[in-house]
């Protein structure tokens, strides 16, 4: 088997789409202009290992995705967390896979089902974990759609895919061994993006506020020369978790604060990114740092609760955090087209979380811990062992971005640049039917019984009224109404800059 490479300035920077066609020896790779392209792999990200070794598919902290051609076989590898995935649409004598939803939907001529409701929900079952995620995803006239997570996928020249495991380092001793392992696999990964054996070298920068997980990620960026911070510090929330004061203690020269909304100004439909993922908009702040995070590494705190939470009811080696309500997934478009690799740090040894929570209970790591419910010993550690003062953060929990899972169409207004808006709604109007809410009158049953304990106690907290009714935990479920719309907005959007044809 052999690569054949077509390499298009104008499509995403990252993105790549493989075809495979049955006896045939040829893959067929169309990507964007920093992929890496040699003759035996291809890969856009960053493993624990020397760049020219390309066993991106053996490291436990593989971040980005690639190939590599090994016996006749082609190896896809996912990265080694859950916030990125592999997409594959079969044909009779052909396979079409990608790191890109919209490429792999505008390649193989495939379209999501715009009367289908479900997709949020389908999308959000990875948070049942690697093993129970619904793996197959309907689209329009009875085609599927397949997603692969944290995983390597084997193909052959007659399309047989195989699915195999990641390769699995030893359970952590205590803090001092895993300490120790994620420093040094973070050396490695900068060490791979600054080979000269690249086309591309990356640099490194941290993001950080006054919460325990992205102030852990700045101490250890630091550890490995980072030297650019930034933070979100307007409007509103912003400002309290304002990140700048921290980052001058742990020796931060270059720190950057911007305003969380200003992707409101734009004209580019940037919003459009971050719902084609399947997701409803999460990570829409963080587009106000594109230009920084371009061509570097940027070392992030997502799901530092679940990894590092020392009180956390269903610690697993499966990844599930099915009590969540939202996967964090929407980052990755934008990351395409921006050119930069994501290091979600608490997803280092994922697979070895019972060991991580087994530290965050020790003994020695009492003297970190403050026993309330946002308690987490290793972060606490690592800061403070840095010199930041106790009182400094942590002491309440915040989060950047928003989701528009449970907005109506007035309030997606106000949570979308006017340009995108007025798209977004055009796209609605076409698509709204009555014969759609008739399809979908189960999903919009179920929707109205979960939500409407949720709004009245919302109202009764409001009214200062003692009574509460008992709210159904069961997070997936779709929104029926506006913002079933916006993922295939989203994905209309985002896939005409996949159009070759056009470029």
């Amino acid at each position: 088997m052999k690569f054949i490479y077509h390499k298009y300035d104008e499509l995403p920077r990252l993105s790549w789409c493989a075809i495979i066609e049955k006896d045939k020896e040829d893959i067929d790779v169309y990507c964007g202009p920093w992929v890496e392209t040699l003759d035996d792999f291809f890969e856009e990200g960053a493993w624990d290992d020397e760049f020219e070794k390309a066993n991106f598919d053996n490291s436990v902290f593989f971040m980005g995705s690639g190939a590599k051609l090994v016996n006749n076989s082609v190896i896809f590898s996912t990265p080694n967390h859950t916030l990125e995935r592999l997409h594959v649409i079969r044909e009779k004598n052909k396979i079409f896979i990608s790191n890109s939803l919209a490429f792999v939907l505008e390649k193989s001529n495939k379209d999501l089902d715009i009367d289908y409701t479900g997709y949020e929900k389908d999308f959000a079952t990875i948070l049942k974990g690697i093993n129970e995620y619904k793996s197959q995803i309907f689209l329009k006239d009875g085609q599927h759609l397949e997603l692969y997570y944290y995983c390597n996928i084997v193909i052959d020249n007659q399309l047989k895919i195989k699915k195999e495991k990641k390769k699995q380092r030893e359970d952590f001793i205590d803090f001092n061994d895993y300490y120790s392992s994620l420093k040094n696999c973070l050396k490695s990964l900068y060490k791979n993006l600054s080979s000269n054996k690249r086309k591309i070298n990356y640099g490194v920068v941290t993001t950080i506020s006054k919460g325990y997980d992205s102030i852990a990620c700045a101490a250890l960026g630091k550890e490995i020369g980072c030297n650019l911070a930034v933070t979100l510090n307007r409007p509103g929330k912003y400002e309290e978790d304002d990140g700048t004061d921290i980052a001058k203690i742990l020796g931060y020269e270059k720190i950057l604060g911007k305003d969380a909304n200003e992707y409101m100004n734009r004209t580019d439909f940037v919003e459009a990114e971050f719902l084609a993922s399947g997701e409803l908009g999460t990570g829409i702040v963080f587009s106000s740092f594109e230009k920084e995070f371009q061509q570097n590494m940027v070392l992030t705190g997502v799901n530092g609760d679940l990894f590092w939470g020392r009180i956390n009811d269903y610690v697993n080696r499966e990844i599930k955090y099915e009590n969540e309500s939202i996967a964090s997934t929407t980052l990755y478009e934008n990351r395409l087209r921006v050119g930069f690799v994501n290091v979600p740090i608490p997803f280092y040894g994922a697979f070895n979380w019972p060991s991580i929570h087994k530290i965050s209970n020790s003994e020695e790591m009492k003297k970190w811990s403050v026993g309330d419910q946002y308690d987490k010993p290793i972060p606490r550690r690592i800061i403070e062992e840095k010199g930041v003062p106790r009182s400094a953060f942590g002491r309440k929990k915040s989060g950047a971005g928003f989701n528009y899972q449970f907005d109506n169409l007035n309030r997606i207004r106000t949570r979308m640049s006017p340009s995108s808006f007025k798209s977004f709604y055009k796209f609605y109007k076409e698509n709204k039917s009555t014969k759609r809410l008739i399809k979908n009158y189960k999903n919009i049953m179920k929707y109205i019984l979960y939500t409407f304990p949720i709004y009245c106690n919302y109202l009764f907290k409001k009214m200062r009224v003692k009574f509460r009714f008992k709210e159904d935990r069961e997070r997936l479920v779709s929104n029926p109404f506006a913002p079933a719309f916006l993922i295939h907005w989203g994905i209309y959007i985002t896939r005409d800059r996949y159009n070759i044809r056009k470029i």
